[in-house]
């Protein structure tokens, strides 16, 4: 679910800024206009909001324990974490 909604933001005229484990998708979000961020802390730390597109309950909770909890009370933005449904 990240990929389309990456894509469409872009798309849409938004500046994103991407961060995933996986490597192998710089090039894809590149292609699309986006700018890959590195690690999630990287990208939180100079986001006005943030979203998290994560696979399930278990990665939602680890990325809350995380340092990247701290980076989410200096947002001006909204923080919206979604866990895929289903």
């Amino acid at each position: 679910m990240g990929r389309p909604v990456c894509a469409n933001l872009v798309r849409d005229g938004y500046v994103v800024t991407a961060a995933d484990v996986r490597a192998e998708l710089v090039s894809m979000v590149a292609g699309w206009g986006a700018r890959w961020g590195g690690t999630p802390d990287e990208v939180a730390a100079e986001a006005e909001a943030l979203i998290t597109i994560l696979p399930g309950t278990q990665e939602l909770a680890r990325c809350h324990a995380h340092p990247l909890q701290r980076a989410r009370t200096s947002l001006s933005g909204v923080v919206i974490s979604a866990p895929r449904c289903g």
